[in-house]
């Protein structure tokens, strides 16, 4: 795993290339390199996981053609592509050197054939194209500028900055997330001209101009009736993928929480051979969401904790705004990003983690009222009954058929995204003047459970409204301490398979992301009584209202976000101080996203 930047279109000063492989120098701690030619400029900071050895340093070139390649990820089927290419030789043994080999064998379109994550770029000087490249879920981060004549690329925009770009605040991305809480969802940053390569597309930039396609893409209408045993085939397909994964030259651990999706890949490494690994769980003092608690038997060797205290609130949300340059989802990705400091501490500079298991599996309490819409609308109502009265029944509610309240919530609902304490996240009446006269409500996408289908409603997740916040959180908790994050359950063929599946393989007797729960039980011995997912929860809500209610009112009074004209302060103020004196915990999530934002243009802009 690594950090890449790069230019075209322009020459670049030396020291300014240095300070910009620095800026993601934490990206790649063990090595890094610059190339540079009159106008096209590449960088790349070295986390070394595959070949260890000199042979895969980077920037790296083609002596014959010329082509250099910068590459940030991990090809888990680079040994199957590199028996492909039996005729050619190969000085080392890294996915680096496959995937230069394969651009050179079959050019831009061998992207496809790659399977695993990945951000890359290729200058080809025999075309005088420069290339960049995401993989199909954007499990990599790729951010670009471009001014009209140059082109401007990085793992983050720290580097696109160092190398000439101007910061500037991007009104309407601001809107979007004070007044609707999104982050990520349209490609556009918080940077004004800033955006990032949407996930499965390929950019190539020639003669000024660029041009950005699509190279995959995931149906939601491709159900395959002619899979007879779906358990199996999905048991087997997981399998193989968690091997892949597995795939590594240095130690690799596991994001642990009590939730199915980690246990899930823990069983399976258990079956297929790989039982001496460490773990790694955030908790917090709180007993009530002590995530530790619940995880059983420890084994003190390699099980290991990262608690976060609300007195540290505040410096650490500092320290890891300088990473992420973003706000952050709540205290639970803060917690993350802390946590991902201990396998480094350990040397163990790759971990697995269950992000995704949601978006393919319908793990998410709205998935319901998505498959309640599509049962609805086809007119089979016999069936939308029986799972209605399932779904009463497991989670203590009262929703039936024609009522009010199920028109309501299932048919007409308008879906509003959830923070992660269940709340709101949607505006409070408090935006300042400079954001209410840009009116730049626009921007918003569809709402996810306006979806006519759950395949729909999940496929949205997946390529806007949720999935690329998540993984980009993923990136940078990981990589702010040179850790590589893996995610077994974004790869493509496991995605395409599961998603040729009927949607009661998703949904059935009231219980979300069923499927797994099959798979625990019958291949793993795992009885999963309690059928209710369990979320992992933070006392964010107490320690914004009790906690650290001062404290936040002071660094937000002495900021610079209310001389801005982002908020307007009173409001806020009056809002915060309600807050603060209900006897309910209410939604925390308006105070944290102007802590973030504060926070963001303090270190960031």
């Amino acid at each position: 795993m690594c950090g890449i930047a790069g230019i075209s279109g322009r020459s670049v000063k030396n020291e300014d290339l240095v300070a910009a492989c620095n800026s993601i120098s934490h990206r790649g701690p063990n090595d890094s390199g610059i190339w540079a030619s009159k106008d096209v400029s590449l960088l790349h900071t070295r986390l070394s996981i595959l070949d260890l050895s000199y042979s895969g340093h980077q920037p790296m070139v083609d002596e014959k053609s010329g082509v250099v390649l910068v590459y940030n990820g991990e090809i888990y089927n680079y040994k199957e592509l590199k028996k492909r290419m039996s005729d050619i030789h190969f000085k080392g043994s890294s996915d680096s050197e496959v995937l230069l080999k394969m651009y050179l064998k079959y050019g831009i379109s061998s992207v496809e054939l790659l399977r695993g994550m990945f951000a890359f770029s290729i200058w080809d000087p025999r075309s005088q194209t420069l290339h960049l490249a995401r993989d199909r879920f954007g499990i990599k981060p790729l951010y670009y500028n471009f001014d009209g004549s140059s082109l401007i690329f990085g793992s983050e925009v720290k580097a696109i900055s160092a190398l000439g770009y101007k910061k500037q605040l991007n009104m309407g991305a601001v809107y979007d997330y004070l007044q609707h809480g999104k982050l990520e969802h349209n490609n556009q940053s918080l940077f004004e001209g800033i955006e990032s390569l949407p996930a499965a597309h390929i950019l190539s930039f020639n003669q000024k101009k660029i041009k950005v396609s699509r190279y995959w893409s995931l149906s939601s209408d491709n159900i395959d009736e002619s899979i007879k045993n779906p358990e199996e085939e999905v048991w087997e397909k997981l399998k193989e993928v968690v091997k892949l994964h597995m795939v590594s030259d240095v130690p690799v651990g596991v994001s642990l929480s009590s939730g199915l999706d980690s246990q899930l890949i823990t069983h399976i490494l258990d079956q297929i051979g790989y039982d001496n690994y460490h773990t790694f769980t955030y908790g917090f003092n709180e007993k009530k969401y002590d995530e530790i608690s619940r995880l059983g038997p420890i084994n003190s060797e390699k099980q290991h904790f990262s608690i976060l205290n609300s007195g540290d609130l505040i410096t650490s949300l500092e320290q890891a705004m300088t990473v992420f340059e973003s706000p952050l989802g709540g205290v639970g990705t803060l917690s993350a990003w802390k946590m991902m400091e201990l396998p480094s501490k350990y040397n163990i500079p790759v971990i697995l983690s269950g992000e995704g298991s949601d978006e393919i599996f319908a793990g998410y309490k709205y998935y319901y009222y998505a498959w309640f819409r599509e049962l609805y609308l086809s007119g089979n109502h016999s069936q939308l009954t029986y799972e209605l009265e399932a779904f009463n029944l497991l989670h203590k509610t009262k929703l039936k058929l024609g009522s009010d309240s199920f028109l309501q919530e299932v048919v007409n609902y308008k879906s509003i995204q959830r923070a992660p304490d269940g709340t709101s996240m949607s505006g409070n009446g408090f935006l300042g003047k400079k954001i209410i006269e840009s009116k730049f409500d626009n921007n918003t996408p569809q709402e996810i459970n306006t979806s006519k289908t759950l395949r729909q409603a999940m496929l949205n997740d997946i390529t806007s409204l949720k999935l690329p916040k998540l993984l980009m959180f993923q990136d940078r908790a990981s990589m702010a301490w040179g850790v590589e994050s893996r995610v077994p359950f974004l790869d493509h063929e496991l995605m395409e398979l599961v998603y040729s599946l009927e949607p009661k393989w998703m949904i059935r007797d009231g219980i979300s992301k069923y499927l797994p729960k099959v798979l625990l039980s019958k291949f793993c011995g795992v009885n999963y009584q309690n059928n209710v997912k369990h979320f992992v929860s933070t006392p964010q809500r107490e320690w914004i209202k009790k906690d650290v209610f001062h404290s936040i009112k002071k660094y937000i009074n002495d900021g610079v976000l209310v001389d801005s004209g982002l908020i307007d302060h009173k409001s806020f103020m009056r809002e915060y101080e309600k807050y603060s004196n209900s006897k309910e915990l209410g939604n925390s999530f308006f105070i944290w996203k102007i802590l973030n934002l504060e926070t963001f243009m303090q270190k960031v802009l």
